[in-house]
């Protein structure tokens, strides 16, 4: 067993992962906040083992934030039982009132140095303790943040105890005005703000102890050192970021007027260096060739030059797919070997962002069909009308779209930009020109593509009409590798009812299946069809006839007058999404049953819920509630809820006590299901000073597969 590890090495170990820059400390509240997280505290650390504990409290209470009532009354508990950890603390924030506990933590914490007092309080918020508790202590450098929002009886009163306590405070030697207002000569000053900053300020210049000031523009210094100038000031820093160059006017005249008074006093500043590092570098200087007859490789044979070409070729055309096409077409016009070695590269991954780059496209491969072959990827993402384009006619596109599909034979992805791509809105698919996909373009794909393609997410024609679709059967049972398909016919297509009953057509290996408007006809060719390797699904709340998806593929009965469970139907899956739209928050409730299997399930592992966007309605935290309680029972292996936009999580206390969202995730949370917000944030609950938390339940593992791997 090894030795344990020296106190002084731990701590050397464990200070980064505890320690708070000081920039983030003195960080206002106004913007985004800077101690809102909702990762793991670092406080884990901890509750490794005994040494690290013994090593590691003074580190974490060496700089204590404080941001909720909650925490403010577990802190004024902790140390009236151990009055040593107040000791400990060296820097503390406080970014309201918090009531009564903050007495007790000023009064416990004899040694703070820095002290940060935030005068964005709101009215409910309560003062009182802090106010008593700023005679206890004795700070050295005393950091503001007043945005100038908030005038009520409480700032009053913190106001009033800064000035009655700064006397007894005979360290004080640095004030912060970085995140003060400060009136301005140019514009009209606030009176609230003029009132704030002078109370604050008498009672420091009486006491003359002031040495150095902290303001956040260099435009300030001037105003403030005028303010200040009475005290025996040393330094003025500047936290703007400022270019380092000895002839830098602006700052120079700064300087010029703190030594105008014969004093001693030094600008501080730190010097800028993205000027330097985002620069673009001087290009080397390439020495001419003595023969300027030289050819590379020449005295190689043309296969292994086109060998070397071809990789250079391969490196530089997907580096440069998403900066500047048109380098791409100058590269392959320096010679014949790099259009022959580089033309594969140029067409294998293709994005049409105009209707008349489609069309020059379908005119290319139709004088050209063998180029098709090396399109791997087409990503159609043009929007319906573009009036720098011209008039291009719905005939025209149909030409290049079916010139396009007949030569992509070796295709794997076809994707339209669209709302399929992106499960936070499902209004509509991108049209190419005035029309989109048309069945007769999907069949030309099945017969071409089949056996290559991957990936397909379309929307079919939707003013294709009553006209007869027909090869269906041919069209689905033709694509046996494909993984993910998302589809959208929102038009009813009249399919050849008789011919797809004949047939039993399985997609072998699709895997992610997307629904972003489906017509009844089309959901009962897809209940004829079998998916056996579907994991991810991706509905509409209101598709028609999704009862029936997958139901005779599943063995099932199924009733059209009956809505089953969509876990039931597709037993399966891992992971679910389903978009709803503005109308569809009127019958949240009553669909809670489609999402509530009779039996356990034992595969879904994420679900995702995205939501209209508009104001929260209050039927979501019912529709929650409701589904924490009665269907999460019922999927063991549930452990992950993504909320889509417009959900964000709230990072103030405030903000947290009246978001709905809070409270659907610790409900969600309490039932053991993590929730993650639009970003990806999993939320985690906060500390409460109302009743006891509830713990989250485990969540059953999900059984591994023993399916052998295609």
């Amino acid at each position: 067993m090894l030795s344990p590890l020296p106190d002084e090495i731990i701590s050397e170990i464990l200070s980064p992962a505890l320690r708070v820059d000081d920039d983030i400390f003195t960080q206002s509240t106004s913007g985004s906040a800077p101690f809102a997280r909702f990762s793991e505290s670092t406080s884990a650390c901890l509750l490794v083992c005994k040494s690290w504990l013994r090593v590691a409290t003074p580190l974490l209470y060496n700089v204590v934030v404080i941001r909720s009532k909650a925490q403010a009354k577990a802190l004024a508990t902790v140390l009236a039982k151990n009055a040593q950890l107040g000791t400990f603390i060296r820097k503390l924030r406080v970014e309201g009132g918090y009531g009564a506990p903050m007495q007790t933590i000023l009064l416990r914490s004899p040694n703070i140095s820095d002290l940060f007092l935030c005068f964005n309080i709101f009215g409910t918020d309560n003062t009182d303790g802090l106010c008593k508790g700023l005679a206890h202590i004795s700070p050295i450098k005393l950091i503001l943040d007043d945005g100038g929002q908030r005038q009520n009886k409480h700032t009053i009163k913190l106001t009033n105890a800064l000035v009655n306590a700064i006397p007894r405070w005979e360290r004080l030697a640095c004030l912060d005005l970085t995140y003060v207002v400060l009136p301005d000569e140019d514009d009209e000053p606030s009176d609230l703000l003029t009132d704030r900053i002078l109370s604050v300020s008498k009672p420091i210049m009486d006491c003359q102890r002031l040495t150095k000031l902290v303001v956040a523009e260099l435009d300030s210094v001037e105003e403030v050192y005028t303010h200040f100038k009475a005290c025996p000031l040393k330094v003025v820093r500047v936290k703007e970021h400022l270019r380092r160059s000895p002839f830098n006017k602006y700052v120079l005249n700064i300087e010029a007027i703190l030594t105008a008074d014969d004093v001693s006093l030094q600008l501080e500043y730190e010097a800028e260096s993205g000027f330097t590092r985002f620069r673009n570098a001087d290009p080397p200087e390439i020495v001419p060739s003595l023969d300027p007859f030289f050819v590379p490789m020449a005295g190689v044979s043309l296969d292994v030059q086109e060998h070397v070409w071809t990789n250079v070729l391969q490196l530089v055309l997907s580096n440069n797919r998403m900066t500047n096409e048109a380098t791409d077409l100058q590269l392959l016009t320096v010679c014949k070997m790099f259009l022959r070695c580089g033309r594969p590269f140029l067409y294998e991954d293709i994005t049409l962002r105009r209707r008349r780059a489609l069309c020059q496209l379908g005119a290319t491969l139709s004088s050209n069909a063998e180029y098709g072959q090396h399109i791997r990827s087409i990503t159609f993402s043009i929007f319906t009308y573009s009036f720098d384009e011209g008039v291009i006619l719905s005939s025209e596109i149909s030409v290049a779209l079916r010139a396009i599909m007949d030569s992509a034979t070796s295709i794997v992805r076809l994707v339209t930009t669209s709302s399929l791509s992106n499960p936070d809105d499902y209004s509509g698919a991108v049209k190419i020109g005035p029309a989109s996909f048309s069945w007769d373009d999907v069949v030309s794909l099945s017969s071409v593509a089949g056996a290559t393609l991957r990936e397909l997410v379309l929307e079919v024609d939707r003013f294709y009409g009553r006209k007869l679709v027909r090869g269906v059967d041919t069209v689905f049972a033709a694509f046996l590798e494909l993984r993910s398909l998302g589809l959208t016919v929102d038009s009813e297509l009249a399919f050849n009812q008789i011919a797809i009953d004949k047939s039993l057509i399985t997609l072998p290996k699709l895997e992610h299946l997307t629904l972003g408007g489906a017509s009844s006809s089309l959901m009962i060719v897809l209940g004829k069809l079998s998916f056996p390797s579907l994991r991810s699904l991706a509905i509409t709340a209101k598709l028609p006839g999704n009862a029936g998806l997958h139901a005779s593929a599943c063995g099932y009965p199924h009733n059209r007058f009956q809505r089953p469970c969509i876990l039931e139907l597709c037993p399966k899956l891992t992971e679910l999404t389903v978009a709803y739209g503005r109308r569809d928050t009127e019958e949240l409730n009553s669909s809670l049953d489609f999402f509530k299997p009779t039996r356990p399930n034992e595969s879904l592992t994420k679900m995702s819920f995205a939501l209209p966007n508009k104001h929260v309605s209050p039927t979501w935290e019912h529709f929650f509630a409701g589904f924490a309680s009665g269907v999460i029972p019922h999927i063991k292996t549930l452990g992950e809820i993504t909320l889509s936009y417009p959900v964000e999580w709230p990072t103030t206390e405030r903000e947290i006590n009246k978001s709905t969202w809070a409270r659907i995730a610790n409900n969600l949370l309490a039932a053991g299901v993590q929730v993650s917000d639009r970003r990806g944030t999993k939320w985690r609950s906060r500390l409460s000073t109302g009743a006891k938390q509830s713990r989250p339940r485990k969540r059953k593992a999900p059984a591994q597969e023993t399916d052998d791997e295609d």
